[in-house]
């Protein structure tokens, strides 16, 4: 069996059980030999796997550096008399201000450029199949791996990334307490860890700064020993809730391993208004391998339409702020076509909006799970990130000391979306219906999303935490 297609099932086969001990756990990332690899499931679980080769849970005795995460009060208890609702209240929004940082006018442009950069060619050639990614968590862990290298390796990632230095693990902190919640309501844990070889010289520094700036833990032994094996995936799944304990059960690290990154995001949310499981009806979805049945969500109200010269768009608004782009392009019009147009990538990071108008919109979109895998390390060589895949150019130094002709192995990307009447669950799928330039009816329009389209979870500061094409849902 194929990896993704462990992975998939790894999401799949979840019981409630597990769910809610998701809920209580921790989101991760991961850096391993051969690969930078995404899994997302039920409640949003992404993991980003990178490996450093030669030639390149919670487990004490391996410990080097374990961090803590912010503690967040409970979303205020509505039960009770007045002045312990408000008190629940005051202690809530006392602890979300505390964590919170704003980003500045500067750091949302690097943003918005790297999004309006990253998603045409992280959804490019979908070939009719479903794509799944999150802009957000390439972002952080490129961001961990330029902490790693020196010299020309760290200038490519850098260069991609929009910022250098001091600078740039300023925005990924930033990045990483914008984004953090865990208080019940709604969850969006970006976390990370690092496993060093046993018998490797490295640095104590850069460790210090990826557990100070993003909350990184560091961890150390003997690659490819049943007991250092065993605590990384017991770290895994406990990061993700057992969400993925399949595709982590086929983790084996190589001996040759000098060090793996582990990065996860666990994301769950529900809508602010949500669907009326009553109203949910069959339909057919024409999709791009043809007719499909599915279960289409209907809701009505007074709402926002935009449209552009190749698509039309309407939102759905997630509880404690954020949206869900649902995104329709042109009759015939490939979806590799569609993310070139600058308005709709300007629309989506927020920049701006053109063309807009408040409607009754009556929206129908199917319910949805879909999921994908792609080589990120092809995405990062096209982008001009060479000399980490190359064993006599890459630059580890910064971390591993000595001559250790360290060298990146390889990076895959896999993650998995899924909506219901309730919220997002793993990530989430869209459709519309478009009107291309022309603007709509002056008082209703209706919108079905029975066609492939596109899809887009902005959070805080309208950054784009997923993002994907259904074309069957």
């Amino acid at each position: 069996m194929k990896k993704n297609e462990q992975l998939l099932d790894a999401v799949g086969g979840i019981d409630d059980r597990h769910v809610n001990e998701a809920d209580q756990t921790r989101g991760k990332r991961a850096l391993r030999k051969a690969a930078i690899r995404w899994g997302a499931g039920i409640c949003a679980a992404a993991v980003v796997v990178v490996g450093v080769g030669v030639a390149l849970g919670r487990t004490p005795s391996y410990a080097i550096v374990e961090v803590e995460y912010p503690y967040m009060a409970p979303y205020p208890n509505m039960e009770g008399s007045s002045e312990e609702v408000n008190a629940s209240y005051e202690a809530w929004a006392d602890s979300r201000d505390e964590l919170s940082v704003r980003l500045d006018d500067e750091q949302k442009e690097i943003l918005v450029n790297f999004t309006k950069k990253m998603l045409p060619v992280l959804l490019a050639g979908n070939d009719g199949e479903n794509l799944v990614t999150s802009p957000l968590n390439v972002y952080m862990a490129l961001s961990m791996l330029a902490e790693l290298t020196g010299g020309e390796s760290r200038a490519q990632i850098e260069a991609l990334l929009g910022v250098s230095g001091e600078e740039l693990r300023t925005l990924a902190n930033a990045l990483w307490r914008n984004q953090y919640a865990n208080d019940g309501a709604r969850t969006c844990i970006p976390a990370n860890s690092i496993w060093l070889r046993e018998g490797v010289k490295w640095n104590q520094e850069p460790l210090d700064v990826l557990a100070s700036s993003y909350y990184a833990s560091s961890y150390q032994g003997d690659f490819g020993s049943d007991g250092y094996t065993k605590a990384m995936k017991s770290w895994l799944n406990e990061q993700t809730g057992g969400l993925l304990s399949d595709y982590v059960e086929d983790i084996q690290p190589d001996a040759n391993t000098i060090l793996t990154l582990l990065s996860t995001v666990y994301y769950k949310t529900k809508w602010y208004s949500e669907f009326d499981p009553d109203e949910t009806t069959d339909g057919v979805f024409h999709g791009a391998s043809g007719d499909v049945d599915a279960e289409f969500m209907h809701y009505e109200t007074d709402e926002v339409y935009y449209w552009g010269d190749t698509f039309a768009a309407v939102r759905h608004t997630i509880d404690e702020g954020g949206y869900m782009w649902f995104v329709l392009p042109d009759e015939g019009m490939d979806f590799d076509e569609l993310l070139a147009d600058e308005g709709l990538l300007d629309m989506l990071s927020g920049a701006s909006y053109k063309n807009y108008k408040r409607l009754i919109v009556n929206k129908s979109i199917p319910k949805f799970d879909v999921s994908s895998s792609l080589d990120l390390s092809e995405i990062m060589t096209g982008l001009g990130i060479t000399d980490v895949f190359d064993r006599f150019a890459a630059d580890f130094t910064p971390l591993v000391a000595g001559d250790q002709n360290a060298y990146l192995s390889g990076a895959t990307h896999a993650e998995r979306v899924a909506i219901d009447e309730e919220g997002i669950t793993a990530a989430s799928y869209v459709e519309m219906t478009m009107y291309g330039a022309a603007p709509p009816p002056d008082e209703r329009v209706e919108i079905v999303f029975d066609r492939p389209f596109l899809f887009v979870i902005t959070e805080r500061n309208s950054i784009p935490l997923f993002a994907g094409v259904v074309n069957n849902p």
